[in-house]
């Protein structure tokens, strides 16, 4: 088995906002499978160890909880549980560690890393290969397995909004479409799709990275007291001629999925910026 199976299958992204000012967009997704897209980290187990997405790190899993998993390469979303919910991704990046705690860690399941198969096929025999294994989980104290299969549906695509919304308004990530016919791979593929919530907010530019090359690498923003790089979406133009189309102390918009525990913005991503409302104060840089 090549390297290249141990790397998770890329999604291309779609956008909210384009997607609500023209659903016809999702008419291509007619018959897709949709699931819910988590908040953790993707890792594949290997059938040894419990990889980052890439293959490249590995996850210092303890030795009983690798009873709970199958023989065979299993990709998910590994997350941490908290109650009833889960804790920001970025404490996942604990389980790195040799002394981390596995006691609450939780692998969502969502694909086989097959490639000469349909995903349709795929899924149902992950579905039956982790029901088959939660039902042997006898090596924890509550005998239960922490190794899940996230649930695909097949959708009609005037469904797919409202599928959205509803996972939206209970907190989640967003969703993920798949192609039922689609093969395994590991470049970027338009058969598996991802829509994400997001929402939009406005911070106070106060100042520019700019590479070697003279170019606008990102903006310095802030947000209330938090201060944070804002470096995607630009066009090369406006990387270009930074300094004439933005000043110092105007109000810049841009869209975020969530918050991280540092109290940032993550996935921001700029919008535009508002020449009629500059703000000023003495904190500018």
């Amino acid at each position: 088995m090549g390297k290249k199976i141990f790397e998770v299958m890329s999604y291309k992204e779609l956008r909210p906002r384009q997607v609500f000012e023209n659903t016809r967009i999702l008419d291509k997704y007619d018959g897709w499978y949709v699931s819910i897209k988590y908040d953790g980290w993707q890792a594949i187990w290997t059938g040894k160890n419990l990889v980052s997405k890439t293959g490249k790190r590995t996850f210092a899993m303890p030795e009983w909880w690798k009873r709970y998993l199958p023989r065979h390469p299993v990709v998910g979303e590994l997350m941490i549980k908290m109650g009833n919910s889960f804790m920001p991704a970025t404490n996942i990046a604990s389980l790195l560690r040799k002394d981390s705690d596995w006691s609450n860690v939780i692998f969502m399941t969502f694909d086989l890393p097959k490639k000469k198969i349909p995903f349709e096929n795929r899924t149902a025999a992950l579905e039956k290969m982790v029901t088959h294994y939660r039902r042997k989980a006898t090596y924890i104290p509550n005998e239960r397995s922490p190794v899940t299969y996230i649930p695909q549906k097949k959708i009609a695509s005037n469904k797919i909004l409202e599928f959205y919304k509803k996972a939206i308004n209970r907190g989640e990530e967003g969703i993920v479409l798949t192609n039922p016919k689609s093969f395994y791979q590991t470049k970027k593929s338009p058969d598996r799709v991802k829509l994400k919530g997001r929402a939009d907010l406005e911070g106070v530019l106060i100042g520019f990275n700019v590479n070697e090359k003279g170019l606008m690498k990102s903006m310095i923003v802030r947000f209330k007291n938090i201060k944070f790089s804002l470096g995607i979406g630009f066009k090369a133009a406006e990387r270009k001629n930074y300094k004439k189309l933005f000043k110092i102390g105007n109000l810049i918009k841009f869209s975020y999925r969530s918050f991280g525990s540092n109290g940032r913005p993550k996935e921001a991503r700029f919008l535009s910026v508002r020449h009629d409302a500059d703000y000023v104060d003495s904190d500018v840089e």
